[in-house]
C-alpha cells in the first residue's frame, strides 16, 4: 500500500512517512541529572577559584566516568536512571512517558516499550492521551499498523488537537487498507486553520501526500487542487511545485469522494457531525440504557481543479517548474524540474527552448557535482575536523539537511559533547590533586579514544549521505545529457 501512496524513485516518499512530534524533556528532570559537560565545567570553575576539595573533585570525575561508560547514543542524550522514589503518582508516570519519547527518538524501540510498561494505573487523561500517542508511534516503527491505528484513534478522541497523531493515524489506516477514511482524515488536516509553524508544516505535508497519491491514481484534477494548497514558502514547497507541474500534464480524471460508515456518539445520534475531525476529537459518551450509538453513512468530497487544453497544458506545467528551477540545485525536486522543463518545451514543439533548458540543466548539474566532490574530499581528510569541513564547504541549508538524519544528528551531538568534555577536563588538569592525576590521565585517554571512534563513524555517515546525493545527481545529469544528444541528433537529420 505504501508504494501506491508515494513514488520513492523521485524522492516523494518523505511526503507520507509517519512522523513524531518534536522531542522534549521536562526541564525539572534535566536539572536533577546535570550533563557531564556541566560537571566538567564545575570542576574547571572550582580549579580557577582555588578550590581543591578532593572529595568534590573525585565525585565530579566519577560522573565523567559514568558518562564514558554509557553506550554512544546514551552519551548523546544522557538520560539518567529514574529517581522516582518519593515522587507523586502523576510525576512518576510523566517521567516514564518522557523517557519513552526520548528512547523512541533514539530508535531504541525495546527501551521505549519497557518505559511505557512502567506506567501505573490509574492515569490522568493527559497521561492516557500521551500513552496512546507513544504506543501508536512505537507500533508504527514496528510496522504493526493495526495496533497503531487502534492506539492513535483512542488518542485522537482524548486529545483533539494532536494533529501529529491524526496524521500518523491516517498513515496507519492506509497501511491496513482503510483507504477512504485515511484520505478523508488527511484532507481534513489539510484544511485546518492552524497557528503554529509546526502545524502549518503538517498541514502542507498532508496536502502534499494527497497530491502525490491522487497523481499516482491518474486523477490530475484532484491532485492539482491539493498541490495548490501547499504554501510556496513552506518546507514542502519544492515537492509541491514539482508535483503541480506533472499534475498539469495528467488527465483530469473524475471528481473523487470517500464513502464509509462511522459509529458516533449516543448523544443526539440523529445529527451527523459537520466535519470528519469531530469524529476523532469528540469523546465517546456513555450510552444510557436502551440507547444505541448513531451510525452514519459519511460522504467526503475532495477538491477538483480542471486543466488547460492542448499545448497550453505544457505552458501551465512550466510555470511551477520555472519557479522551482530558480531554487537550490542540491534539492532533487529542483534537479527533476530542470530536466522536466526541457521535456515540456519539446512536447509543445519548441526545440530551441528545449535545447536551452537542457544545456542549462547540464551546466548546473556539473557545477553541483564539482562542489559535492570537494565536500567529500574534505570529509575524507583526517586532518580536517568534519564539522569544520561542513561549515566551509556545505551550504547552510545543506548542513541542516545533513543533520536531519536522526543517526547523524546524534553523532553530531555526541561529537560536540565529547570535544567540550575533553577540553574542560584537560584544562582542569593542573589543579587536580596528586592522588587523582592518574585517574584524570586515564579519563583523558578514554575520552580521546571515544572521540576518535565517533569521528570515524560521523565521517562515514556523512560520506554515505553525500554518496546517495551524488548517485541521484548523476542520474539526472546523465538523463539531461542524453536528452540533449537526442535533440542534436534529430536536428542533424535531413
Amino acid at each position: 500500500m505504501a508504494a501506491d501512496f508515494v513514488d520513492p524513485e523521485t524522492l516523494r516518499a518523505g511526503a507520507a512517512a509517519p512522523i513524531a512530534p518534536p522531542d522534549w524533556i521536562a526541564a525539572e528532570y534535566l536539572e536533577q541529572d546535570p550533563a557531564p559537560g556541566d560537571a566538567a565545567a564545575r570542576l574547571l570553575a572550582a580549579a580557577q577559584a582555588g578550590q581543591h576539595d578532593v572529595r568534590t573533585t573525585a565525585a565530579i570525575l566519577a560522573e565523567i566516568e559514568r558518562y564514558l561508560a554509557l553506550d554512544p547514543y546514551g552519551r548523546a542524550r544522557y538520560i539518567a536512571d529514574a529517581r522516582w522514589q518519593g515522587w507523586g503518582h502523576e510525576r512518576y508516570n510523566t517521567y516514564w512517558l518522557e523517557r519513552a519519547a526520548a528512547m523512541l527518538g533514539d530508535g531504541d524501540l525495546a527501551g521505549a516499550e519497557r518505559a511505557l510498561r512502567h506506567l501505573r494505573k490509574p492515569w490522568s487523561d493527559a497521561v492516557a492521551a500521551r500513552r496512546y500517542s507513544l504506543w501508536g508511534q512505537l507500533y508504527l516503527r514496528q510496522a504493526n499498523y493495526a495496533h497503531a491505528a487502534v492506539a492513535l484513534e483512542k488518542q485522537a478522541r482524548m486529545a483533539g488537537d494532536g494533529l501529529f497523531d491524526h496524521y500518523n493515524f491516517a498513515y496507519a489506516l492506509l497501511q491496513i487498507g482503510d483507504r477512504e477514511r485515511a484520505l478523508a482524515v488527511l484532507d481534513d488536516i489539510g484544511l485546518l486553520a492552524v497557528e503554529t509553524e509546526d502545524h502549518r508544516a503538517l498541514r502542507d505535508r498532508a496536502n502534499l501526500a494527497l497530491g502525490w497519491y491522487w497523481l499516482a491514481q491518474d486523477q490530475g484534477g484532484t491532485a492539482r487542487a491539493f498541490f495548490r494548497r501547499v504554501r510556496l514558502e513552506g518546507p514542502f514547497s519544492n515537492l509541491s511545485l514539482l508535483g503541480l507541474g506533472w499534475a498539469e500534464l495528467a488527465a483530469d480524471g473524475q471528481r473523487q469522494h470517500a464513502r464509509f460508515k462511522r459509529r458516533v456518539l449516543c448523544e443526539k445520534p440523529e445529527v451527523p457531525p459537520d466535519a470528519l475531525m469531530r469524529l476523532l476529537s469528540d469523546r465517546y459518551a456513555a450510552c444510557r440504557p436502551g440507547e444505541l450509538p448513531g451510525v452514519f453513512d459519511i460522504t467526503h468530497d475532495f477538491a477538483f481543479d480542471t486543466a488547460a487544453h492542448g499545448t497550453g497544458r505544457y505552458l501551465e506545467a512550466l510555470r511551477p517548474w520555472r519557479e522551482l528551477a530558480r531554487r537550490d540545485v542540491q534539492d532533487p525536486a529542483v534537479q527533476e524540474a530542470l530536466l522536466a522543463m526541457g521535456y515540456a518545451h519539446e512536447k509543445r514543439g519548441a526545440p530551441a527552448e528545449a535545447e536551452q533548458a537542457y544545456r542549462a540543466a547540464v551546466a548546473r548539474f556539473e557545477t553541483e557535482t564539482a562542489r559535492l566532490t570537494a565536500l567529500a574530499s574534505a570529509l575524507r581528510d583526517p586532518a580536517q575536523d568534519p564539522l569544520q569541513a561542513l561549515a566551509r564547504h556545505a551550504r547552510p541549508r545543506e548542513f541542516a539537511t545533513l543533520r536531519s538524519s536522526r543517526e547523524v544528528t546524534r553523532l553530531l551531538e555526541l561529537y560536540d559533547a565529547l570535544r567540550q568534555v575533553e577540553a574542560r577536563v584537560a584544562g582542569a588538569g593542573p589543579s587536580v590533586p596528586a592522588e587523582l592525576q592518574d585517574r584524570l590521565t586515564r579519563l583523558n585517554a578514554e575520552t580521546a579514544a571515544v572521540r576518535s571512534s565517533v569521528d570515524a563513524e560521523l565521517r562515514r555517515r556523512l560520506l554515505d549521505e553525500l554518496g546517495a546525493r551524488r548517485t541521484r545527481l548523476d542520474h539526472y545529469h546523465s538523463r539531461a545529457r542524453l536528452a540533449l544528444a537526442q535533440l542534436y541528433d534529430r536536428k542533424a537529420r535531413p
